[in-house]
């Protein structure tokens, strides 16, 4: 990711708001929609809200909108930059090719590893017994937005890859754990444990909540910002309004002036 945002920030070849809300897009891991991630401009809405149409799985697919193109163009045509918008959309999608091969390279280490993997510790009766166990767990004990792993059929998994068995395990276990935590402590004791071990939420550990964290702070620093200048702006005009005296229109002077006929006495 670091490499990614260098690329982007170096020699000014990315337009600044797009290359500040791709970090974050990729940072958020898909926990929320692009455009809901914070203020933007409006032309920044209707590309994240186009991107979000496509989906975060086919962004890291290389399929971008149109409008990241087209926006790019307009800023490299208008700065020295010598790269044209073809040459930045080619090497953008190979960087997001190689943060999600990286992330391939390391579920398939996690998974298959000869030490550590989960199918080398894990052998085919295991698994199987596991899946019969898991598989007549009550619906209650795991999250409403994970029960849809519960209604899998039975027959067909058992008879599925084991490379598939091992995923839904995994994902029930993870689910089930998550349910528990979740009926086993309330919001206050939980960020009291978390302190007391020093543990830390997957949001936080997967980088999530600190993304949102800046984005909150980026907005508060531009606000402030923005206040200032219109701050020294109204400021710096008050000062000038003293200095510059406006010269009066001449028919003021006519205004003010006694009409003759009106001073003129009756025959």
């Amino acid at each position: 990711m670091e490499n990614l945002q260098e690329w982007l920030e170096k020699d000014k070849k990315t337009e600044p708001e797009l290359a500040y809300w791709i970090v974050k897009y990729l940072l958020m891991r898909n926990s929320k929609p692009w455009a809901e991630m914070g203020d933007m401009s409006q032309q920044m809405k209707l590309l994240v809200i186009s991107q979000d149409k496509i989906g975060w799985r086919r962004f890291s697919e290389r399929h971008l909108t149109k409008h990241i193109h087209s926006r790019q163009d307009f800023h490299l045509k208008m700065t020295s930059n010598r790269m044209n918008s073809s040459d930045w959309s080619k090497q953008f999608i190979s960087k997001i090719l190689q943060i999600t091969h990286s992330q391939w390279i390391f579920r398939n280490i996690s998974l298959h590893d000869k030490t550590y993997g989960y199918l080398h510790k894990k052998s085919t009766e295991e698994i199987s017994a596991e899946i019969h166990r898991l598989a007549e767990l009550d619906p209650d004990e795991v999250p409403n937005e994970s029960r849809f792993l519960l209604e899998v059929n039975l027959g067909e998994l058992t008879r599925a890859h084991i490379e598939t068995q091992a995923y839904w395990v995994t994902a029930v276990t993870a689910a089930r754990r998550a349910k528990a935590k979740q009926s086993a402590l309330s919001s206050r004791a939980k960020k009291s444990r978390l302190k007391h071990w020093g543990k830390t939420s997957s949001r936080e550990k997967m980088g999530i909540a600190e993304a949102e964290r800046q984005i909150i702070r980026d907005k508060i620093r531009n606000q402030a910002c923005g206040e200032n200048t219109v701050r020294y702006e109204e400021e710096n005009q008050t000062f000038l309004d003293k200095l510059v005296t406006k010269r009066p229109h001449p028919s003021s002077w006519t205004r003010l002036m006694k009409s003759n006929k009106r001073l003129r006495k009756p025959d």
